[in-house]
């Protein structure tokens, strides 16, 4: 029986909305040491993706024509639900 060479790292799944809004509270948790180990642990271990998937859409978005002027608008937030 042959056994590959290499094993491939371990990757994080994809970050739901839920997932991530778990570690948006770690994330404001950690710094006032309200956070476990393995929380923080966890928020590492998918910090590069997120850091990925922010970096795609600022490039998406710098590669989108500016349309209207916005400098004047002022962005209200959403409603409640």
């Amino acid at each position: 029986m042959s056994f590959p060479v290499t094993v491939p790292n371990a990757r994080p799944h994809p970050v739901d909305d839920r997932t991530l809004a778990v570690l948006r509270r770690i994330a404001h948790d950690a710094p006032n040491s309200l956070a476990t180990e393995a929380e923080v642990e966890w928020l590492v271990s998918t910090v590069g993706p997120l850091f990925d998937e922010l970096a795609q859409r600022r490039a998406a978005m710098a590669e989108l024509p500016v349309v209207v002027d916005l400098s004047n608008v002022i962005i209200l937030p959403a409603a409640a639900r």
